[in-house]
């Protein structure tokens, strides 16, 4: 029989998801920078690599007649082969393929054990130079595609190690026939006495409503009887250094682990989120290599499971913090019992169980591990913008701690579609647009201000709110484009490092004397078509318009003007 891990991923994917196989189809891209390889070999060491791990030749079988998921090794190793080869002649090119391709229905068919491919994408040669079709060059890249229901994220690492050892010691590793493979887990879990993990999960369960979703403020509904799409909208944010030290330090004096810490800040930010609930139910996963025997096995592990709170709004932080570290201690001893045996005790509907919308998860990386060596040849792992834009979940969080980085850039990068009414207000004005007559804007939002009668205002203070009031809404520094590969209207919010820490919106100053000269500004400003800049996020501007002359101790006064002008679009 198959692993509770496969079964859950089938179920999901089969249920959850219709026809849209494409959730749980993962990838890891490496490009040449240094040396060449033979593809041949390359094929030679994958197809060793395949007989060596039965898994990533497995077909996943439903049996009808008793309702069970059956696992069954099959011979492909032997006819593996690439997919069909591709070139590229720019970055944006080559991700366009990978995008494609793994996002494929098409790409895997568990029920023939058809859940590993590979395909060689080289970068297309000037016409100086001459192409070298059996061989990976510098600038070219190897894509590994896998389905989730064979490997986790553990394995990648794992399954990166054997092909390295194939190709650089001539076809040959360790193959010991004796050696656990991933179906023998699959049997053991199944004589596994699980209960007491089952009373564990319903002592922790049984308080919580778990048919009540969290009311999280949201732009747009999704009813439960649509599927969900594929599409997803990404914001990461790169704590500095400062910050980031004090976060590892409460850890280390509260001897709590990252993970704790993380979770312990997510519900915080959840019950700040739905205005004061106290009863905060996510999922979470844990690895679920619970024997040393499983830690170098190529396989589906990981455990999706509840982690349910109820907060007492009195705690202190270092209370809550103390609560999430005995909850996540007492899971642990637990995490193998199966995510659809908790669903079945409490008489759950997978298709609607809202804990499972909403996910955090905390992940230590390295940079170091996206470079690699195969002899003389250097490899690195690129990454592509889109497949963070596929997600299963409503919401969901991922902490990603890295000891070894020197960045500490504060970064914020968000991309969606645009909403209906920006692709709406895109196109009227581009419909609208006639390179013959005279340009107007018919979008300009005006708001004009004065100051009361005898106050002041200091210009400094007011430049530095405005400053903190657009870094604060993400709407007031995004930019929308038009996607021409995905015939689609983006948004993409615009951070400093994109504008090389140049300001987000546009802060002017000028002077009138007379009422006349006020309304030629005023008008400019509702009717200059030239102001914004949509493809730049640049949709927010303030006017500061002095009376006769600036000022030279940086007060506004109550004969001043004040000019927000926003674009419509946003």
């Amino acid at each position: 029989m198959a692993s509770f891990a496969q079964e859950r991923i089938f179920l999901d994917e089969q249920i959850r998801f219709s026809n849209k196989h494409i959730f749980y189809n993962n990838f890891v891209a490496l490009r040449v920078t240094e040396g060449v390889l033979s593809i041949n070999r390359v094929l030679q060491a994958l197809q060793l690599v395949l007989r060596k791990h039965e898994i990533l030749r497995t077909s996943l079988v439903f049996n009808n007649d008793d309702s069970t998921l059956q696992q069954y090794v099959t011979d492909n190793h032997k006819t593996f082969t690439f997919l069909d080869q591709q070139n590229f002649e720019s970055d944006n090119e080559l991700q366009n393929i990978i995008y494609r391709t793994v996002i494929n229905p098409d790409l895997f068919n568990l029920s023939s054990g058809r859940v590993f491919s590979c395909q060689v994408l080289q970068q297309q040669k000037t016409t100086h130079e001459s192409a070298h079709t059996d061989f990976l060059e510098k600038s070219d890249v190897l894509v590994l595609y896998f389905h989730h229901a064979a490997v986790d994220g553990t394995s990648i690492p794992i399954l990166l190690n054997d092909f390295y050892n194939a190709y650089s010691n001539n076809m040959t590793v360790s193959l010991d026939e004796q050696s656990v493979q991933y179906v023998d887990y699959a049997v053991h879990e199944r004589l596994m006495d699980m209960t007491t993990s089952r009373s564990f999960w319903y002592s922790q369960l049984e308080r919580f409503n778990l048919q009540r979703a969290l009311k999280l403020p949201v732009d747009r509904h999704r009813l439960p009887v649509v599927q969900p799409s594929s599409l997803a909208s990404v914001a990461q944010i790169s704590f500095d250094k400062e910050l980031s030290t004090m976060f590892l330090n409460y850890a280390s004096l509260h001897q709590i682990t990252p993970f704790q810490l993380g979770l312990t800040v997510f519900y915080m930010f959840l019950f700040k989120l739905t205005h004061g609930e106290t009863d905060l139910c996510i999922a979470s996963i844990n690895a679920n290599r619970y024997r040393s025997e499983l830690e170098n096995m190529i396989g589906m592990f990981v455990s999706t499971l509840p982690y349910c709170v109820q907060l007492n709004s009195h705690w202190s932080f270092d209370e809550l913090v103390k609560h999430v570290q005995e909850k996540c201690l007492s899971i642990l001893e637990h995490s193998h019992y199966p995510l659809q045996h908790i669903l079945t005790d409490f008489q759950l509907n997978q298709l609607d169980v809202p804990f499972l919308e909403i996910l955090f998860n905390f992940l230590p990386v390295s940079t170091n591990i996206d470079r690699y060596s195969i002899g003389d040849v250097r490899l690195e792992q690129i990454s592509i913008k889109e497949a963070n834009e596929i997600s299963q979940f409503d919401f969901s969080t991922m902490f990603l701690y890295n000891p070894t980085s020197d960045d500490h850039k504060l970064s914020y990068l968000f991309s969606s579609p645009a909403s209906f009414a920006q692709a709406r207000i895109w196109l009227d004005e581009r419909i609208r647009f006639d390179p013959d007559k005279p340009q107007i804007a018919i979008y300009n939002m005006l708001f004009v201000y004065r100051l009361q009668s005898d106050h002041t205002l200091s210009v400094k203070q007011f430049h530095q709110a405005l400053q903190l009031i657009v870094k604060k809404h993400p709407s007031l520094h995004t930019s929308l484009h038009f996607d021409i590969d995905k015939n689609l209207l983006m948004q993409r919010v615009i951070t400093h490092e994109d504008k090389n820490n140049n300001n987000m919106f546009s802060f002017i100053e000028t002077t009138y004397a007379t009422d006349k000269q006020l309304n030629i500004i005023l008008y400019d400003e509702m009717r200059n078509p030239h102001l914004f800049d949509l493809d730049q996020g640049l949709i927010f501007r303030c006017h500061l318009v002095y009376h006769k002359r600036i000022s030279s101790n940086d007060l506004l006064s109550d004969k001043d003007v004040v000019i927000f002008n926003f674009h419509h679009a946003q």
